[in-house]
């Protein structure tokens, strides 16, 4: 508690509202929180009497507790609580206050907000928060997006409470709802690495049938080389989890139904909005959905029984001299998956930031997801190299670093596509990176064909070579 006002508002208490408010405090700065159920702000405040942090009982009284201009954030979930709770604030909040949203709210959404509190002279800044539980307690990454004006009012606030990394783990990345469209890109980049990871275990479980143990013991390796990244370090860790109350994994207690929380599915509207392909994102997306249709699968299993029919043995798929060398092939073949994930998301960053007028610096983007957030890896720091080169900006893929990179890994990539439809493991992660690679490296495609055919049932009209212009064709003639 403290006498004076504070500096920093904080509404919604739920698990992030929570761990943020209290990293605050223990950043010194004087924290107000306040949540709808008056109990939870009663025992958050009680809990933690001993910190600077004041309790309020209604929105009115929570500004009433703030310095000028105020500094508002919002952890609540996205979506209408967002829009109801604005509408509650705007009336008490002076010319010059900030209003941050820290959920995972729709860019677009951001922007129509931002304009809203505008007219009433408020700063409204859509701001990604990246690192769960643990990022916000200890130091996230943070991605904010608006009026620039606002981020300097936030910034040293969002700096001392972000995680440390060549800096601090937050910049501004451009008007509008550039941060949190920057968030939701690192959430499809995030589907798109898990779904690899789930990918790659599923084919040392059941095509090489290496142990749980053994398993995490490969992760736990390549947790030391250039793969290393939070998901495969936590990986490792899923893996050696025992059961409480048992000898066995716990991970093999858990139902195999993924939820997914809609930013997938906007980063893929999105890349069909800007024409931008980012086959790997939309296919964790996919995977997710069919994951979720538990039943269905059972029935269907039980029905086709493919796999118990033409599964072929492991010593028959894998032609390598020793086990080693095996692991040493899915481990590059993820290396080259991952970074073809992220390559595709910071293209579709890049292309947004064009056709919106946000002037995102994706050497930014880059660096501030280096600590904190949940993509964090090792690779980021070759993006950042990377990005020195201007053509790196439009694709990664033209820079000389990544070339190397990936004529390195792309025998393994294909390899291992080849092993998981073999013995019938789905790969549809693994594949859609692999052809994103091919497809878009190649001078020469059958899509003449495509666009001819697409004249001929609706005159759409094709592009003759050394001709200008567009032309239909009558192709009956």
């Amino acid at each position: 508690m403290f006498a004076s006002k504070g500096d920093i508002g904080v509404v919604g208490l739920g698990v992030m509202g929570a761990n943020l408010a209290l990293n605050a405090a223990d950043k010194g700065f004087k924290v107000v929180v306040y949540n709808r159920t008056k109990s939870v702000t009663e025992k958050f405040t009680a809990e933690n009497k001993e910190k600077n942090i004041a309790g309020s009982f209604s929105l009115k009284d929570l500004v009433a507790k703030l310095a000028k201009p105020r500094k508002i954030i919002l952890m609540i979930k996205a979506g209408k609580p967002v829009d109801v709770v604005l509408d509650s604030l705007l009336p008490l909040l002076s010319e010059g206050d900030v209003v941050m949203d820290g959920g995972n709210s729709f860019f677009k959404d951001t922007a129509l907000r931002q304009e809203k509190c505008k007219e009433k002279g408020v700063i409204f800044l859509g701001v990604g928060i990246s690192g769960g539980e643990e990022g916000a307690r200890h130091g996230p990454s943070i991605m904010p997006g608006g009026d620039i004006k606002g981020w300097e009012i936030v910034k040293e606030f969002l700096e001392k409470i972000a995680a440390q990394a060549d800096g601090p783990c937050t910049a501004y990345l451009g008007k509008n709802g550039a941060g949190h469209f920057v968030k939701m890109v690192h959430n499809g980049i995030e589907y798109g690495l898990m779904q690899i990871i789930c990918e790659i275990y599923d084919i040392l479980k059941n095509v090489l049938k290496l142990s749980h143990s053994e398993i995490a013991d490969s992760f736990e390796r390549w947790s030391k080389t250039e793969l290393d990244s939070f998901l495969i370090e936590i990986t490792e860790k899923i893996l050696r989890k025992k059961e409480e109350n048992g000898d066995g994994i716990l991970l093999d207690k858990i139902v195999d139904k993924a939820s997914e929380k809609g930013t997938g599915r906007w980063t893929v509207q999105s890349a069909l909005e800007l024409g931008v392909p980012t086959p790997t994102i939309a296919l964790a997306v996919f995977e997710r959905m069919i994951s979720s249709r538990k039943s269905l699968r059972v029935e269907l299993s039980s029905k086709y029984q493919l796999s118990q029919e033409t599964a072929l043995n492991i010593s028959e798929q894998l032609k390598c001299s020793n086990e080693k060398d095996s692991i040493e092939i899915i481990k590059n073949a993820a290396y080259l998956s991952f970074l073809l994930t992220y390559i595709q998301g910071l293209s579709l960053i890049g292309v947004a930031s064009s056709q919106y007028g946000w002037e995102t610096d994706l050497k930014e983007t880059v660096r501030i997801w280096k600590g904190g957030c949940i993509i964090r890896s090792k690779m980021l720091d070759l993006f950042s190299q990377a990005l020195e080169d201007p053509r790196a900006h439009y694709n990664l893929l033209l820079s000389d670093l990544i070339k190397n990179k990936v004529k390195e890994n792309t025998n393994c990539l294909a390899s291992l596509c080849c092993i998981g439809r073999n013995s019938l493991i789905a790969t549809p992660a693994l594949d859609s990176a692999f052809n994103y690679l091919s497809s878009i490296t190649r001078e020469e495609m059958p899509h003449n064909l495509l666009q001819a055919q697409r004249d001929f049932f609706g005159a759409h009209t094709v592009e003759l070579e050394n001709k200008e212009g567009k032309v239909h064709i009558n192709w009956n003639s």
